[in-house]
């Protein structure tokens, strides 16, 4: 499968009487684009739109999930969401860069995720750096099953992002990248493989594939290439520092290091997808149809992430044992719940198999956010006022530890 995909940068954005895309500028038409957002929804929302920009001083809170704006000209950007599926992994796609659309909104069931634009709070989030389109939501609807309002959160984020990417649609500037599976291998070289663990454990906790629910899903090979063109799509609304966005999914640097590795330094053998089951027997057999799978495919070794933490260290370290047994070396990522000075064990379940393990952070390392002169998506997080001064651990601020490796932080050995 070939996918080429056309980048184009935003350098300013604004709202004005016709919603447009000219030399880096984006105009948007607030009500047309309230209207793409709401368009199908099962609840009655009210909704606000805001732009938020790097270094502005200003607090994002009630952070559901963030997506990159994109848009296929002969299919569905979001399949399963926008439209159809046919063309998901091929063809064409525009993307605009610099620029990401974080959605808001405070439900029972959803935990909270804040995001500074400034200090020191925004050097661990990778959305910091980006221009922030805002969307604000309060549901109006009485009674309303979460089902629903699970689902149309996912709508109203991957139709804003279409909507917002089709304004690019014409512009012949964009940066282009091609990418392409199938492409051959070199027979000196390692194959190396990719297994994706996705959160999948119902509503508010899920993330789904093509549009599909995928809590009894089985590990299954997924092109790397449709999951860069919007197959995989973020529903998880748990723990913000470390949980994947649809924008992580739309860019995952795993499968993109792998890409640009093949048939270099590597040939890369593909993707595994499997769900983190809440049942200790499903673990177990979706870890060895993990290794099932990367042995039939040829898998010299495999990088294995997650997502989440506590009983989700299970999957990671059985799929490590299964596949290790199956004579494929394994590289693990995950992210530690070690205590404020980092000194307890960083994960629930370790295994004498796992020997080389990335981390991608401590969710409980304590930080200072300082107040601010505003806030987005809100006004208060439980009792406090949302721009107030506060030190809380990094659990709250979003995608700060996600283990996919979007990061700025690093270690050091003393």
């Amino acid at each position: 499968m070939k996918l080429k995909i056309l980048e184009h940068p935003v350098y300013d954005v604004l709202f004005g009487e016709r919603s447009e895309y000219t030399n880096g500028t984006l105009i948007l038409n607030k009500k047309e684009f309230c209207k793409a957002v709401l368009d199908g929804t099962c609840g009655d929302y009210r909704l606000e739109v805001h732009i938020a920009l790097p270094k502005e001083d200003v607090r994002i809170i009630h952070i559901t999930d963030v997506i990159k704006p994109s848009y296929k000209p002969n299919g569905s950007a979001f399949p399963g969401w926008t439209g159809n599926d046919d063309c998901c992994g091929s063809g064409i796609t525009h993307q605009l860069n610099n620029i990401c659309i974080t959605q808001c909104f405070s439900y029972p069931g959803i935990q909270e995720g804040i995001m500074d634009m400034r200090g020191e709070g925004s050097s661990y989030v990778f959305f910091s750096k980006l221009i922030n389109i805002v969307i604000r939501l309060e549901l109006l609807t009485a009674e309303i099953e979460k089902k629903d309002v699970a689902a149309d959160l996912v709508r109203m984020n991957t139709q804003a992002a279409e909507y917002t990417a089709s304004l690019a649609a014409d512009d012949q500037n964009g940066t282009s990248m091609l990418l392409e599976t199938d492409s051959g291998t070199v027979s000196e070289l390692s194959n190396i493989g990719y297994a994706y663990y996705i959160q999948a454990q119902g509503p508010l906790r899920n993330v789904y594939i093509q549009g599909k629910d995928c809590t009894k899903m089985k590990p299954r090979m997924v092109s790397p290439t449709k999951i860069l063109d919007g197959a995989i799509v973020s529903g998880n609304y748990i723990i913000a520092c470390q949980k994947n966005p649809t924008y992580f999914h739309q860019e995952n640097p795993v499968i993109r290091s792998l890409f640009a590795r093949h048939k270099k330094v590597l040939n890369f053998a593909g993707v595994i997808v499997s769900t983190e089951s809440s049942g200790l027997n499903e673990k177990r057999e979706n870890a060895q149809g993990i290794a099932e799978i990367a042995k039939e495919k040829g898998m010299d070794g495999i990088v294995i992430t997650q997502e989440g933490g506590g009983h989700a260290d299970v999957d990671l370290m059985l799929a490590c044992e299964a596949c290790e047994s199956a004579g494929i070396k394994v590289v693990l990522m995950a992210n530690e719940i070690a205590g404020p000075e980092g000194n307890l064990p960083p994960l629930v379940s370790l295994s004498p198999k796992a020997d080389a393990i990335i981390t991608t952070g401590n969710n409980d390392e304590i930080i200072h956010f300082p107040e601010t002169a505003s806030s987005l998506g809100g006004t208060s997080m439980g009792t406090r006022r949302a721009s107030e001064e506060f030190d809380s651990p990094l659990s709250i601020l979003y995608t700060a530890t996600n283990q996919l490796g979007v990061s700025r932080m690093t270690t050091k050995q003393f």
